[in-house]
């Protein structure tokens, strides 16, 4: 199951999908099965004139598997409580 929401870009001004959540049905989410999904999310993201992907993940293993598939995995979300 994968929530997304388009939104513009303020500072790049662009339009992003940004996946907001993201959860596997089953256990073992194969890398082809993984590959696939990514695949539909661009097809889906490009269909809204969409110019990015924008995800955020704590998972090593996801963003691993993002960044063998191209994606720039060099930032890092910061947030503070308040």
């Amino acid at each position: 199951v994968i929530s997304t929401l388009p939104q513009v870009d303020a500072v790049l001004l662009g339009k992003t999908l940004l996946i907001y959540s993201f959860t596997a049905l089953k256990q073992d989410l194969t890398q082809r099965e993984a590959l696939k999904v990514f695949m539909t999310l661009d097809k889906y993201a490009r269909s809204l004139g969409c110019d990015s992907i924008v995800a955020y993940s704590d998972l090593p293993q996801v963003v691993e598997f993002l960044r063998r598939h191209g994606a720039d995995t060099s930032f890092n979300f910061i947030t503070f409580a308040l």
